[in-house]
C-alpha cells in the first residue's frame, strides 16, 4: 500500500524510466521526502534532524521531471553523507564525500533511456565534477529549461549588453556580462546587483 502511494505521487514528478529505480531504492532505504511549492531561492534541500524532527529532503514540485530527478539525487547524497557520518561540521557540504555519493547514486540513472539527447551528453559532462548547484552550469540549465512546461519569459543571457529589463518588479540595465551572473544596475536606486544569467526577465 505504501509503495503504491509512493509510486502514484512520484510518477507525476520523475521521468518514466527512473520511477522503478527510485521506488526500489526507497523500499530498502526509506527517506522522508517532501514535495513543496515553488521556491525562488532553492530547488530543494536536505535538513538534518533538529529539535525532535527527523531528517528530511524537500524538492520543488514545479520542476520538470529531469530537474526534479537531478535535484532529488543531489539532496539524497546529502542524506547518505549524514547517515554515514552524522557530523556535518567535519565535512564540506559539497566536498569530495558528497561528490562521490552523488556520482554513485546517480550512476543507475545516467543513461540515455532516462535522459534524452542532447541533455544526456551535457549532464554526463556535468557529472565529471558536479558543482554545488546545477544552476552554476549554464549549458545544463539551458538544456533543462527546454523541458519546462510552464510559460517561460526570455532569460537574461539572451539579452545584449546595455539592455534594460524588468525583474521582480524593478527595472535593470546590464552593465557587465559574466558567464553565470551578470552585473546589472537597478535604474531607480542606481545600485548594482549580480543576477543569474538564467533568470527569467521581461525585456524592455
Amino acid at each position: 500500500m505504501i509503495e503504491k502511494k509512493h509510486r502514484e505521487i512520484l510518477s507525476k514528478h520523475l521521468p518514466e524510466n527512473a520511477l522503478d529505480l527510485f521506488i526500489a531504492y526507497i523500499n530498502v532505504h526509506p527517506i522522508n521526502l517532501k514535495i513543496t511549492n515553488a521556491r525562488s531561492t532553492k530547488l530543494g534541500d536536505f535538513r538534518a534532524p533538529f529539535r525532535g524532527q527527523g531528517a528530511r529532503i524537500s524538492v520543488n514540485g514545479d520542476l520538470n521531471s529531469y530537474s526534479f530527478l537531478i535535484t532529488l539525487i543531489h539532496e539524497l547524497a546529502h542524506w547518505v553523507i549524514w547517515e554515514k557520518h552524522k557530523n556535518f561540521r567535519s565535512i564540506k557540504p559539497h566536498g569530495k564525500e558528497w561528490k562521490a555519493e552523488y556520482k554513485t547514486l546517480m550512476e543507475p540513472y545516467l543513461n540515455n533511456s532516462i535522459f534524452p539527447e542532447p541533455l544526456f551528453t551535457v549532464y554526463r559532462k556535468h557529472m565529471f565534477n558536479p558543482k554545488a548547484s546545477s544552476s552554476s552550469d549554464i549549458d545544463l540549465m539551458k538544456e533543462l529549461k527546454k523541458f519546462d512546461t510552464r510559460a517561460n519569459h526570455p532569460i537574461l543571457a539572451d539579452l545584449d549588453l546595455g539592455s534594460e529589463f524588468q525583474f521582480r518588479g524593478a527595472i535593470f540595465q546590464i552593465i557587465k556580462k559574466n558567464r553565470t551572473r551578470f552585473l546589472c544596475q537597478e535604474k531607480r536606486s542606481k545600485r548594482n546587483f549580480l543576477i543569474h544569467s538564467m533568470a527569467e526577465v521581461i525585456p524592455l
